[in-house]
């Protein structure tokens, strides 16, 4: 074992807990946020006025690099520290530390968004949060796998129980929750407790859009994730990855998702309530499972429109995936890598969309009475799916016998993250000002030891290109995906003022290029302000890789013509980039490379609200001026001559093309749709493709000119019958 795990962790029972059920508490209370003296280190700030001195522990706005106990794929940064004055959190669970969270989430969304830190630690929640939108509430995540589970930064759920609401964590839009781990020490088998939801979101005005919960854990909860169950109105793009939990009730619940949304890693079962043990009550696993298999629910899902879902683990439930009747319209999406075993009944769909269906690809539905129950009216079609048990209902399911194992990638972290040294770009040249002299010397300057460059939340200007070096990533305010909300653009946001105007084309320099290996890109959108499809001009590239392991994560384009140029790189990794641009928003080449749960859409045009806007395009006029230009031009993601490329949970809304690829070979593309084609949504020019679970609307599934294409598991609404193709 790697020698972090050697924090040590002291049990003892709490005098004056939740109640007279005992939980662990740490009782080491020495500060572990702050990084090591290299991971806060900045050059003398004498050198240059953009580099701050190092923040001081009790600072109440660092930003500073938090050494965590347990490994996190990526670097955190905190804008504030809840256990640091004048917030002063009490992290061994004794007291009810909710007004003091709550005030540190306020603080950072009032300075314009960021992440707020939870240390390893125990921390009483009598009452819930709420996470204000461009806001990420982080702690530090011990995995269920790892030894030392359920330690790390542990919630004492103590709110009343007995109602829906408010949920434990209502998450704003741009806002997440990320590193947690949930304990309701009131909950037990001996009297059950029915809690509102641990992680919700309604979907009103600045909740809108992205809310995302990742990297968490509840050990026995009631009611997990929730999103519009009580509200009329819709909600967008709801992200969850890396969810685990026992839940007595259901895991989650959802309804009425307009955007498309993406699940990844999620799992569901008793293991993670009995492997806590009796320090968290804990039953025995036979009074466990004799409740759960009567009375749980894994996944709740009501009207979401094209949701993607990858790597569903369910168990120990009374039906493991229920679809409901919608508010407004009825389910239909994609599941690829599922596994649902040791259930009543395996899949249960009372509704669905009966212009079309939902896909499943490659896994095991194990049902003790039915394993797939279908009294719909829409379609399930099932690709290298073994079933266990029966089926039932009036409703279609259609097995196509394909082994797809193959196609579905089992896929980790795709990038490799930079040193933990910090330099903070406090720029001189206040928010609206030209800031790329002074953000270049900054690059420059992490260039030779490598780490991160942080652009705190704040909307600044480039009329100039930069680059980042090798090991650099260029960071901003956003722990997780994000887009403007409702009237709100907070966060890091750039306004490109550079390489806009007639004859521009895209061999140009791009706004940021990446010009060093495992450079990167995090957090942060860039707005071509001076280009409304009102007044469109010629564009080049806002981002460009030349090295191997560059990366762009939980980025935003809006309004150029090309967004991303990955052409010339190997392992290179994208990651929840949203986008509008008008002729192509990402190029990928080289081997290797991952396109993971990216949107091109004209809403994010259309929404977007920076400061510096000329002359822009309302959401009435997306029809008008928006799609004539991205249906006709548009192609969302271009792969050329790249090998053995990775695309999925992908989606594109009124473009050309979804995917078009020149030369391209073991490309495999999973969990992926387009809504108002303007021609094929995947174009294959030479080489070859694989394609599993591709959804559409409009113009045609897909082009071959020439290229070896095996198209398995697809569906059109108004079309069910889609075969499978291979030639």
């Amino acid at each position: 074992m790697k020698p972090y795990w050697l924090f040590l962790f002291s049990v003892i029972f709490l005098i004056s807990g939740c109640s007279k059920n005992s939980v662990p508490d740490i009782s080491d209370t020495a500060d572990k946020s702050l990084s090591s003296t290299d991971g806060n280190q900045t050059s003398d700030p004498s050198e240059s006025s953009s580099f701050p001195s190092v923040p001081r522990p009790d600072d109440i706005r660092c930003p500073a690099i938090m050494e965590t106990v347990f490994p996190t794929d990526d670097i955190v940064i905190a804008d504030y520290i809840v256990t640091n004055s004048p917030y002063s959190a009490d992290s061994s669970g004794k007291k009810d530390s909710s007004d003091a969270i709550q005030r540190a989430l306020d603080d950072c969304a009032k300075a314009g968004g960021g992440t707020v830190y939870l240390p390893a630690g125990q921390y009483r929640l009598e009452k819930g949060l709420k996470i204000p939108s461009f806001v990420t509430l982080h702690g530090d995540w011990c995995p269920p796998e790892h030894e030392s589970y359920p330690d790390g930064t542990l919630i004492l759920a103590c709110q009343p129980s007995g109602t829906e609401k408010p949920a434990l964590f209502d998450i704003g839009g741009s806002a997440g929750v990320v590193g947690l781990t949930v304990f309701y020490p009131e909950q037990s088998l001996d009297g059950i407790k029915g809690y509102p939801y641990t992680f919700y979101t309604n979907g009103i005005g600045d909740s809108y859009m992205l809310a995302s919960v990742k990297n968490v854990t509840v050990i026995n909860g009631y009611r997990g994730i929730g999103a519009c169950c009580f509200e009329s109105n819709p909600h967008e793009m709801l992200t969850v990855e890396n969810f685990y939990g026992t839940f007595l009730s259901h895991g989650a619940q959802v309804y009425n998702q307009a955007d498309v949304g993406t699940w990844k890693n999620i799992n569901i079962g008793n293991g993670y309530w009995l492997t806590a043990g009796e320090k968290y009550n804990a039953p025995s696993e036979t009074k466990l499972e004799a409740y759960t298999m009567k009375s749980t629910t894994g996944l709740v899902l009501g009207d979401l429109e094209w949701t993607e879902f990858t790597g569903l683990n369910i168990s120990d439930c009374a039906v493991g995936i229920k679809i409901v009747k919608g508010k407004r319209i009825e389910f239909a999406g994609s599941l690829a890598g599922i596994s649902i075993r040791n259930c009543s009944v395996g899949i249960c769909a009372e509704a669905m969309d009966d212009r079309w269906g939902m896909l499943i690809a490659d896994g095991v539905i194990e049902g003790r009475l039915e394993s797939i129950w279908n009294d719909s009216n829409g379609i399930i079609k099932l690709s290298g799916v073994a079933l266990k048990g029966k089926t039932a209902g009036k409703g279609e399911i259609a097995d196509d016998g394909q082994p797809v194992s193959g196609l579905v990638p089992r896929l980790s972290v795709g990038y490799t993250k930079p040193k933990a040294k910090l330099y903070v770009a406090a720029l001189k040249t206040g928010m609206l000002g030209d800031i790329s002299a002074e953000l270049q010397k900054v690059l420059d300057e992490a260039g030779r030891t490598g780490g991160v460059v942080y652009l705190p939340a704040g909307t600044y200007s480039l009329s100039e290109p930069v680059s980042v070096p090798a090991g650099v990533e260029l960071r901003g305010a956003s722990s997780v995906p994000t887009r403007d909300q409702s009237g709100k653009a907070l966060g890091t946001v750039i306004l490109c003022r550079y390489g806009v105007g007639d004859g521009y084309d895209a061999s140009a320099p791009a706004l940021i290029t990446l010009v060093g290996k495992n450079a990167g890109l995090s957090g942060i959108r860039i707005v071509c302000v001076t280009n409304s499809p009102a007044d469109r001009k010629s564009t080049g590239y806002l981002i460009r890789g030349e090295a191997e392991g560059v990366y762009c994560i939980n980025c935003s384009l809006v309004a150029s013509d090309y967004g991303i140029d990955f052409r010339s790189c190997d392992k290179a990794y994208i990651k929840k980039l949203i986008t509008c641009c008008y002729k192509e928003s990402i190029s990928l080449g080289g081997e290797g490379g991952v396109i993971e749960g990216c949107l091109q859409n004209g809403t994010v045009l259309c929404r977007c609200s920076s400061r510096g806007l000329t002359n822009w395009v309302k959401e009435d006029k997306i029809f008008e001026l928006v799609f004539p230009i991205t249906r006709s031009e548009c192609t969302f993601i271009r792969l050329e001559n790249a090998e053995n490329t990775v695309v999925y949970n992908t989606f594109a809304y009124g473009v050309k093309h979804l995917i078009e690829t020149d030369h391209a070979s073991g490309v495999s593309i999973v969990n992926v749709g387009a809504d108002n084609l303007g021609d094929a949504l995947l174009t294959v020019n030479a080489g070859s493709v694989s394609a599993i679970n591709v959804m559409r609307w409009n113009g045609s599934s897909y082009i071959n000119k020439g290229g070896k294409l095996r198209l398995f598991n697809r569906i059109t609404i108004h079309d069910k019958y889609e075969e499978n193709t291979e030639e």
